[in-house]
């Protein structure tokens, strides 16, 4: 439960939220810890970004994932059944600010990396993530952090990492559904 939103359509930071975001920031990277990965919170001009990796698999291809924390205004609240940033589920379905966007697919592409490790918690191929708190109000923070450690784009011997970003979600036979897109390889191609 983490009130950390942005103002729609503002390229401004609410300071009185930076706090929440730093909370929010913070509670996700432990959470991301469990799972294996080195998971940093980096500060940026506005709020914290999340830089995770996990390694292990010379060789093996290397996908880069993005996403973000921070979610759209819930007003107006009076049209909320319950409160926007406590998570409350009614009829089998899930209710909270950020849960389709991005906070629920984020989720289940840490769920699924933890469905896929070996008997050892290895991954089959290697993972980073960045996760940001600042897509809602158009901030720079991957543009920035990509050009800062462009090796984040790197699956070694030049080979190009995959970025994968978590865009949406739907529901198939009552199931949830996240719509990861693939946005094309971002280095030249392994020789």
């Amino acid at each position: 439960e983490f009130d950390s939103y942005n103002p729609e359509g503002s390229s401004l930071l609410l300071p009185a939220f930076a706090e929440d975001c730093k909370e929010a920031a913070n509670h996700l990277a432990k959470d991301i810890e469990t799972l294996g990965f080195k998971a940093e919170v980096r500060p940026t001009a506005g709020h914290p970004a999340i830089v995770a990796k996990a390694n292990g698999n010379a060789g093996r291809p290397h996908v880069l994932f993005y996403g973000h924390y921070d979610v759209q205004p819930p007003d107006p609240l009076d049209e909320w059944v319950s409160p926007p940033f406590e998570p409350t589920i009614r009829d089998g379905n899930l209710f909270a600010r950020g849960a389709v966007d991005d906070k629920g697919q984020v989720f289940c592409l840490l769920k699924a990396y933890e469905a896929v490790l070996d008997a050892k918690g290895n991954p089959p191929l290697n993972v980073n993530f960045i996760i940001e708190g600042e897509e809602e109000c158009g901030g720079d923070v991957i543009v920035d952090r990509l050009k800062q450690e462009p090796e984040r784009t790197r699956a070694g011997n030049d080979c190009a990492a995959t970025a994968c970003v978590a865009s949406g979600s739907r529901t198939v036979n009552s199931q949830p559904l996240p719509l990861p897109s693939l946005r094309a390889s971002m280095v030249p191609p392994c020789r």
